[in-house]
């Protein structure tokens, strides 16, 4: 479970309560989960999996949560490159047709969701 993909500490100081996880960061927990043999798969996936009693040992879900606009200009690409996918449960009050800014922080557009 991610939030951000970025260098924004949110104004916050201490390291527990930080939502962001740097892009190099990011980019290392996908290339060692890549070479340890796992991939990502949709979230009813996981749930069917594990109702049914299927192996899931190998496979993981990989969530944002908010909608920051870094998902899609720092996430995506690293994601892309190492061949995972992942679910964004969004804000959708901060999803607007042009970008915003909210609390310094930028949010997807609607366009960008599509």
């Amino acid at each position: 479970m991610y939030h951000s993909i970025s260098t924004n500490l949110f104004g916050l100081s201490d390291p527990y309560s930080q939502i962001n996880t740097t892009p190099e960061m990011f980019s290392t927990q996908l290339r060692w989960l890549r070479t340890a043999g796992y991939y990502s798969i949709d979230l009813s996936e996981m749930v069917d999996g594990l109702s049914n009693g299927q192996d899931m040992s190998k496979k993981v879900v990989i969530t944002f949560d908010d909608g920051y606009r870094d998902v899609l200009t720092d996430a995506l690409p690293i994601m892309k490159q190492c061949g995972f996918t992942a679910t964004i449960f969004l804000a959708t009050d901060r999803i607007r047709e042009t970008p915003m800014r909210f609390e310094g922080v930028d949010y997807l557009t609607w366009e960008d969701v599509r």
